[in-house]
Order: C-alpha cells, then sequence, then structure tokens
C-alpha cells in the first residue's frame, strides 16, 4: 500500500526487510518512486494451535475483531434478555449470526460459501448431562432442542480471506 504523505525512509535491504518482517516488524520502504508499507503483519512472533500463521497478520486479526465485537453488541442490544430460549428463538439467533457472515462473503472479507454456524451438539450434551439428562438415546435434533437454562452453545467456522501479496508469475517465451 502506498503511503503518498511519507516522501522517503531508511533504506533496507531486501534481506533486511525481509527478517524485520518474520521479526513481527511493521515496515515501510522506497520501491523507488514512492513510499509503501511492507507487509501488514503484527508483532505475533510464536504461533500455537488456536492462534496459526494468519494470526500474525493485520488483516486476519483486524477481522476477527470486528467479527467477535459485531456479534458481541448484536447479541447484547437484541437478544440477550428479550428472547426466551426456546429452540425457535436460538435459531433466530444463527440466522442473524449467518446472514452477517454472508454479508462479510459479500464484502469480500470471508471466502464465499465457507462460513457455518449452529448449535453445538458436543457442548449441549455436555451440559444436558451436566445437568441429569440422560443423552445416550436422544437423537441429534432432540439435543438440539432441549432446554438449557439460559445457556446458548453455538458453534461456526469461517475463512477469512487474506490479502495479495505474493505473487509467483511465469512467463514463457
Amino acid at each position: 500500500m502506498q503511503l503518498p504523505e511519507v516522501t522517503d525512509v531508511n533504506r533496507l535491504t531486501e534481506a533486511e526487510m525481509d527478517t524485520a518482517i518474520d521479526n513481527g516488524e511493521f515496515i515501510i520502504f522506497h520501491d523507488g518512486e514512492k513510499v509503501k508499507c511492507g507487509r501488514g503483519v503484527n508483532s505475533l512472533k510464536t504461533t500455537t494451535t488456536e492462534k496459526g500463521e494468519a494470526f500474525k497478520k493485520i488483516k486476519i486479526v483486524e477481522a476477527v475483531d470486528m467479527m467477535e465485537d459485531d456479534i458481541r453488541m448484536t447479541v447484547q442490544d437484541n437478544y440477550i434478555g428479550k428472547y426466551s430460549n426456546s429452540y425457535d428463538n436460538k435459531c433466530l439467533l444463527i440466522s442473524a449470526i449467518q446472514d452477517y457472515f454472508m454479508e462479510l462473503e459479500s464484502e469480500g472479507v470471508l471466502q464465499a460459501g465457507n462460513s457455518t454456524v449452529g448449535i453445538d451438539i458436543a457442548k449441549q450434551k455436555t451440559y444436558l448431562q451436566e445437568n441429569g439428562k440422560d443423552v445416550i438415546k436422544m437423537s441429534e435434533q432432540e439435543i438440539k432442542k432441549a432446554d438449557t437454562g439460559s445457556h446458548v452453545f453455538l458453534s461456526g467456522s469461517v475463512g477469512i480471506l487474506d490479502t495479495i501479496e505474493d505473487i509467483d508469475l511465469d512467463i514463457s517465451f
């Protein structure tokens, strides 16, 4: 990304820029004509199974934070304390979240057709067992519809789209 308000910077070699980026440093560089951002990385250097390589990218972390904030505010403003915890109302909440994901897909934030959300069967089952329910003979649908007090157990998945940064172009003659 070009930074028109910056006219010059300390010059780094390509190796120095790569090392800085690999160390989680946000750098800017001069390409011979203009100043640009090196890569949109943050300071994360050590990855985990929960936070892999993708979490080193500013764009990915921003998308995760935005989704968490937007969903939390929507739930707080429109659902908590306003609906009974019935299966139908859980489905309304699921639909609202799925619609939000579809909007982000259409905006190019998320991979199209990759977003899901639904009742977390495993957590719902655990809750029911911990509260004295025999879930062994229950169907999945019965588990989904079971009374979970004030708790709503949801799970979902999305694919956050990264930016174009690495281009490999082979030209044959």
